[in-house]
């Protein structure tokens, strides 16, 4: 029978070369790697384990359960999805099929090895009936079958080996009778429609109120244009400045943004009066594809968006749209202009200026009250205040919720209010399941805003979930190529996995992409010194004070240095901590002078406690990091340490520890 074929077919694969290739990429079973055009992805080991179940039998339905062996499936699928860059609406790779399971749709070939040509392989032939297929061949449905215990037992320890060493042979075999179940005859699948990936670059502007208007615009068009189908953008923070390049440089620029066409525009504002020219560019070749060009007013604006998304759509020849959701727009130009003067405001990230835009939104609720970016934007813009301390905490994160809630009600697709309502549930209720639950909802929305997979990521991290956590920076990387934030994050995250190359490796790039920027050096310090390259971490905390003009830093750490060099790791943590004591204001902030830390470094390990101890106290977001953060290694085995990470709710990390006590010899 069929199924005990596809067992038999696995058993012999598992000790041969088992690489598949479709589309555009290429999957090594045996190391689990997944590359795109040569360009290597990383994939989890669940995931990697799914995806060749999916690949050795395409077309196949293959149930969840007999996926679901170790974690959730639906993590699982999702992380491949993403990386597929695959839409669960319109799949072209993964297909699921309601209340069974999922099918693999691409064409799957197989390079030929040695092996193919044995031909003493127990590879058998799919038996049928003289008088025809079964009904469920013929439906193409999926059964429950108990194939022989030996050949299935055999099965399910391959796919498991890297897992588990021990396993009741009792067991399993109850497990193959519930769960091993496939589709008895492959289907023709339509050839799924092709994605396009798009890049809408920053505008060339002339003119007053050019730039508010222009970049609130780009935003939002990219926010419009990515709820067209088939459509997907990308790379909104990380294209080049100074306009639109040589088109010899385009395939190259296309290439590192991972994008399949670029729009760039001019955004060009003479009084009340607006001028809006967009050439479409096809990236892999530069070829010119269109020109559009809009005129109106500022009240015309949100017309123009909506025109501008249609005939994007029809010059991309992906069909026509009659008819698309809003999407929580509004028809009210002044409620729309009001919007995107806010949106400016909230993107300069200034106390001052993230002040304003709450009036502007405030203006543009007013003008329309059903306005559901506005609510959003307006909840975005009290969690920042929040998080400055501009405002009370407890009651901005309470106006942030209700507000983000309010664009639930009117346009539940609004991935930025899941993830205010994520990062409330995170920062201030300290709700890990909440918190996972809207953060997923706002990346599974809107899988190309680097920001929620940057928010996600973070949560997984404090939960010591890194495989999950670094895997969700690499699809904000996907996502946006070269915004600093991803980097940023990857640093903190690979840090605290102790993958001390890959976050270093990511602190150089910042450095690279950064030059000039002072918390590059800050953040490349921190984790130099976390992986034990003490003198490499000062010289680069040196550099930050040296851009900062920070004299008193440039002084605090050549001491830091001489007290390193004649004492070690203790030393100059005792430099840091009598700087923090001092009342210096340090234009780098106080979060460099974090005591617990340094108290742990200094090795006074009764005063880190009573340091961590107080931040719980004070609910800081800072205690979220405490199970995770390399200075307290050391006290994971703890009591009182546990107690108070158990009070957050969450638990220490299962990696292999760096025992602080190593660098302090």
């Amino acid at each position: 029978m069929l199924v005990q074929s596809i067992i038999v077919r696995s058993m012999a694969n598992a000790g041969s070369n088992r690489r598949f290739t479709f589309a555009a990429l290429a999957f090594d079973a045996d190391s689990g790697e997944l590359a795109r055009n040569s360009f290597k992805l990383r994939l989890p080991d669940q995931a990697a384990r799914v995806l060749t179940i999916l690949l050795e039998h395409p077309g196949m339905v293959v149930t969840r359960e007999f996926l679901d062996y170790d974690h959730s499936i639906n993590n699982s699928i999702s992380q491949l999805r993403d990386v597929l860059r695959d839409n669960s609406r319109i799949p072209r790779f993964i297909e699921t099929i309601p209340k069974r399971g999922y099918r693999f749709l691409a064409e799957v070939k197989t390079p030929p090895s040695v092996s193919d040509g044995n031909k003493d392989s127990p590879v058998t032939e799919p038996s049928v009936s003289k008088n025809g297929p079964t009904a469920n061949e013929a439906t193409g449905s999926s059964v429950n079958v108990a194939p022989k215990t030996s050949v299935a037992t055999a099965s399910l320890l391959a796919n498991r080996t890297s897992r588990s060493k021990t396993w009741s042979l009792v067991s399993i075999a109850g497990l193959v009778v519930a769960v091993l179940a496939f589709g008895f005859r492959r289907q023709q699948q339509p050839a799924a429609p092709k994605e396009i990936y798009l890049g809408i670059a920053p505008f060339d502007v002339t003119g007053p109120e050019a730039e508010q208007l222009a970049e609130s615009f780009r935003l939002d068009l990219t926010d419009s244009v990515s709820q067209l189908p088939r459509v997907q953008v990308r790379a909104a923070h990380s294209f080049p400045n100074g306009g639109l390049p040589h088109d010899s440089a385009i395939p190259a620029l296309a290439q590192s943004l991972q994008i399949d066409t670029l729009l760039f525009g001019k955004f060009i504002v003479q009084g009340d009066e607006c001028l809006i020219q967009f050439e479409l560019v096809r990236g892999k070749d530069g070829i010119h594809l269109a020109s559009l060009q809009y005129q109106g007013t500022k009240d015309e604006l949100a017309g123009i968006r909506d025109k501008a998304q249609r005939d994007i759509f029809t010059h991309l020849a992906l069909g026509s749209i009659v008819d698309h959701p809003g999407g929580g727009n509004t028809g009210n130009p002044r409620a729309y202009e009001a919007y995107l003067r806010a949106r400016y405001h909230l993107s300069q990230w200034t106390d001052e200026s993230v002040t304003k835009s709450l009036e502007e939104f405030q203006s543009a609720i007013g003008e329309d009250s059903k306005f559901a970016k506005a609510y959003t934007g307006m909840a975005s813009s009290y969690f920042v205040l929040a998080e400055h301390g501009v405002l009370p905490k407890k009651e901005s994160y309470r106006k942030s919720r209700e507000l983000a809630e309010k664009a639930i009600a009117i346009e539940p697709s609004l991935a930025e209010a899941h993830a205010m309502l994520g990062q409330i549930a995170l920062n201030e209720d300290w709700n890990f399941p909440v918190a996972e639950k809207e953060l997923r909802q706002a990346v599974d929305l809107e899988p190309n805003q680097a920001i929620y997979h940057l928010w996600f990521s973070i949560l997984l991290c404090v939960q010591g979930r890194f495989d999950d956590s670094l895997h969700e920076i690499d699809l904000a990387h996907a996502a946006d190529s070269f915004w600093p934030p991803v980097y940023m994050t990857e640093i903190f995250l690979a840090g605290a996995a102790h993958q001390y190359p890959r976050s270093i490796a990511s602190g150089k790039k910042l450095v690279a992409l950064m030059p000039d920027w002072s918390l590059a050096y800050d953040q490349l310090g921190a984790t130099l010194w976390y992986a034990g390259r003490h003198t490499e971490a000062i010289a680069s905390w040196h550099k930050m004070a040296v851009l900062e003009k920070d004299k008193a830093r440039e002084n605090l750490e050549n001491r830091g240095l001489e007290a390193f060099r004649q004492g070690g790791v203790r030393a100059y943590a005792e430099v840091r901590i009598e700087a923090a004591r001092s009342g210096t204001r340090w234009a780098h902030g106080e979060n460099d002078f974090d005591l617990a830390e340094w108290y742990a470094y200094a090795g006074r390990p009764e005063e880190a406690l009573e340091a961590l101890e107080a931040k719980v106290a004070r609910h800081e977001p800072g205690a979220l990091q405490m199970a995770i953060n390399p200075p307290f290694d050391s006290f994971h085995q703890d009591p009182r340490f546990l107690t108070l990470v158990a009070r957050i709710g969450l638990h220490v990390p299962t990696h292999p520890q760096r025992v602080l006590s190593a660098s302090l010899k």
